[in-house]
Parts: structure tokens; sequence; C-alpha cells
């Protein structure tokens, strides 16, 4: 029950991977439906939903980083492997 949990809350991007609960998706979602249901959107929630929009861009940009230094790490064993095997050659 826990895991389907989880998974729809993944799908509705509430929870990240780790599952921790990520709250720039939740305000861009609160402040998307909040957009959609008003008959007139007023600047407040027009700020409100960009500075949502960019603190999502940022999050995504940050996650992704650890990423590649761990690829680049990799990369640089596997270069150093090759190096190696081939001075055996």
């Amino acid at each position: 029950m826990v895991d389907i949990i989880r998974k729809i809350g993944y799908f509705l991007c509430i929870i990240d991977e780790t599952p921790q609960l990520n709250l720039a998706d939740v305000a861009f979602i609160i402040i998307l439906g909040k957009i959609i249901v008003a008959t007139t959107v007023d600047w407040a929630s027009l700020a409100t939903l960009a500075i949502a929009v960019l603190n999502q861009m940022h999050n995504r940009q940050t996650v992704t980083s650890p990423d590649i230094m761990n690829m680049t790490k990799q990369i640089e064993n596997l270069q150093n492997t090759v190096t190696s095997l081939k001075a055996q050659l």
C-alpha cells in the first residue's frame, strides 16, 4: 500500500526519488490550480507562479550536478583502466 502511494506521489511530482516531499512542485501545482480555477488572474498569482517555476528549474539544475560529477569520475576510472590495459599489451 505504501509503495503504491509513493508511486502516485512520484507521478504527481509531490515527492522525489529519495522519497522526500518536494515543496517546489507542490507549490507549483497549487498555484497553477488556482490560476486555472480563478475567473480573473491577478499579478500576485502570476508572480508566485513565476517564482515557483524558477525554483523548480533551479532544483532540477542542482540535482543533476552530482550525477554529472559521478559520471565524470566513472569515465576517468574507465580511461585509467583502458590506459593500464593498453600498457600491458
